[in-house]
């Protein structure tokens, strides 16, 4: 589906590096838990936020029984569902592992596109809207704005996991704000190495259609340059999101991974 709005890179090498980004982002000293096994990494998040789920798993040295085993048993310890973030990282034979999941019980239930964005020339570039853009250690100001734009359920997990973590220093937190200075929009940038993992853009539903999602991504990018070393600026966008692919087609950004959900059924 996303295909006809961003044309797809070929560049696979990036797919692990960002993928296991994203992961360290999710990592201890937030609240996630984090298990190695012999085929992949199992990773707990609180399932407000994202499905606890095994990534990176080998299927060519390993049996498919094995693998949904060994994680059955995990999620039982932590008494979650247990389920399979599968992508390119994966290796071995992934549809005929598909078809084995589905057979014992387990359904596909989000699909994202990994988007990727070469900042090495990026020239910075001036902000269309006439609101205020800051960044900001307000974690209470920046959770509540958050709270708005996607749920209450998702403020709470900012609030437990974000808001206090020493992983907060290779982060940059940002609000927009209009005339009357009330919040209007939300973003985050996490980064490591020449790698970033932009996410939590959100705009307050009054203000949508107005650039200022566009802004937010421009002002991440121009801050991201500012800090010299980084390369490679990545995000994450639910295939079915038309709305959000269109506004990071429109910063530059071109899709090179797709990850899928995969949850046992109730």
């Amino acid at each position: 589906m996303h295909a006809n709005v961003i044309e797809k890179t070929s560049d696979s090498e990036l797919i692990p590096r960002f993928e296991r980004l994203f992961i360290h982002h999710y990592c201890p000293d937030y609240w996630a838990d984090t298990i190695p096994l012999p085929f992949g990494t199992y990773l707990k998040l609180d399932s407000r936020d994202m499905p606890p789920m095994v990534w990176e798993a080998d299927l060519e040295n390993n049996k498919f029984w094995d693998v949904v085993q060994a994680t059955e048993e995990l999620s039982d310890k932590h008494d979650v569902a247990p389920g399979f973030a599968l992508s390119e990282t994966w290796t071995g034979n992934v549809d005929a592992f598909k078809t084995y999941l589905q057979e014992n019980g387990y359904t596909q239930t989000e699909n994202f596109v990994w988007l990727i964005k070469d900042i090495k020339d990026y020239q910075p570039q001036p902000l269309e809207t006439d609101y205020h853009f800051e960044e900001t250690d307000d974690m209470a100001a920046f959770a509540d704005i958050f709270g708005v734009c996607f749920s209450d359920d998702q403020k709470d997990v900012f609030l437990n996991g974000h808001a206090d973590s020493e992983l907060e220093q290779n982060r940059k937190f940002y609000l927009v704000k209009n005339n009357g200075e009330d919040c209007i929009g939300c973003a985050s940038t996490y980064y490591k190495g020449d790698l970033a993992y932009l996410n939590s853009l959100g705009v307050h539903p009054d203000y949508r259609g107005q650039n200022v999602a566009q802004d937010l991504g421009r002002l991440r990018l121009n801050d991201l340059t500012a800090l010299g070393n980084i390369r490679w600026a990545s995000t994450a966008v639910y295939c079915d999101n038309n709305t959000s692919l269109s506004v990071q087609n429109a910063l530059g950004y071109v899709p090179y991974s797709t990850v899928e959900y995969w949850l046992k059924s109730e």
